[in-house]
């Protein structure tokens, strides 16, 4: 940025004592604290003053009220978190207990996301977000056909990742379990291993085949994995959330009135969705702080989120959401490394 090359090293240091008091405590930052930490020897109150001047004509500092001290931008908290970003300086986080934790209590992928949200969530005191996969990106393990009553069933599709989506499909004919179990294993044998998108152009296909009509069993499974598949591909990702009651727990009085913003802004999933899939595109870390969040209702917090992906193929992001005084090197360290978990999971075929 170009403040930071305008930024001597007692300018940064201040500043970044600033930042830090502020995180920590919520509020504003006066000389007086700031000569406290450096002492009147090495730091007189007069060049305090002056570099805190300088600091808000160059937009690092703003100051919330007359008789009140100094808060940093969101410009200022970019600055630091460039230079944690640069340095790769994140707080490492236990994740190894994490894992083998959610591992442990988790009976599929699915419960797996949902309890690391929880987990996110917990570990920070904010919201823990979860961002699985488009049902698009995955290959299909298995699908398994559920009689629920006549003219309805249930059909269940497995990814290669473990991941689980389900869809109540309303049939013409009326199936017995019998006839939908002979139907997932053709259909198991006709089309395992490949992504939806392909499994309905193929399906198009194999129906065009003239010996197909002539084989019900075989149309009747076409038939049935074509529409379950229509219906599941129309799916989005799906996205995790924990710990909005957390979250009002450490907030200042002026942060619990913006919170009732958020927690409306939470009912319209497709905000959070937008949001979450703009931090696929961004790179393997991303923050977003405050005024620079695409929806106005987000601008008085920060998101801290990472991709986690397999083969170079980016999947899904992890996420936690906070006022913008986070500490963010501790949770920048916690997502990115999640994401670590995730991806060994991912690689070695899911739970």
């Amino acid at each position: 940025m170009e403040e930071s090359n305008r930024l001597d090293q007692r300018h940064k240091a201040i500043l970044y004592f600033i930042i830090q008091s502020y995180c920590r405590d919520g509020s504003p930052v006066g000389s007086r604290l700031i000569s406290k930490q450096y002492g009147e020897e090495q730091l007189s109150p007069a060049s305090i003053r002056n570099v805190m001047a300088d600091l808000e004509d160059m937009g690092l500092l703003s100051q919330p009220h007359i008789s009140a001290g100094r808060v940093p931008t969101d410009s200022a908290l970019r600055l630091m978190v460039e230079d944690i970003v640069r340095d790769r300086s994140f707080i490492f986080a236990d994740i190894e207990t994490l894992g083998t934790d959610l591992e442990k209590k988790s009976e599929d992928m699915n419960s797996f996301f949902s309890m690391l949200s929880k987990e996110l969530s917990e570990r920070t005191g904010y919201i823990g977000i979860v961002l699985t996969p488009a049902i698009t990106d995955l290959k299909c393990r298995n699908i398994h056909f559920i009689k629920i009553e006549d003219k309805k069933v249930l059909a269940i599709f497995v990814s290669s990742y473990g991941i689980v989506h389900n869809r109540l499909i309303h049939v013409e004919e009326n199936y017995s379990q019998d006839q939908l179990e002979r139907i997932s294993n053709l259909v198991n044998e006709r089309l395992h291993g490949i992504t939806i998108t392909e499994m309905l152009a193929k399906i198009s296909e194999m129906l065009k085949e003239e010996k197909v009509q002539y084989d019900t069993l075989l149309r009747q499974a076409l038939e049935l994995s074509g529409k379950s598949a229509s219906h599941i591909f129309s799916e989005q990702n799906q996205i995790y959330y924990s710990g909005t009651e957390n979250f009002l727990g450490s907030m200042t009085s002026e942060e619990f009135d913006r919170m009732i913003k958020l927690y409306k802004a939470f009912e319209d999933k497709a905000k959070l969705f937008t949001l979450l899939r703009q931090c696929l595109k961004e790179g393997e870390i991303n923050v977003i702080i405050g005024s620079e969040n695409l929806y106005r209702d987000f601008r008085d917090f920060s998101l801290v989120s990472a991709t986690y992906s397999t083969e170079g193929n980016i999947l899904g992001t992890l996420a936690v959401l906070g006022p913008k005084r986070m500490n963010y090197d501790s949770i920048m360290g916690l997502v990115y490394y999640s994401t670590k978990i995730v991806n060994r999971l991912l690689i070695e075929g899911g739970l």
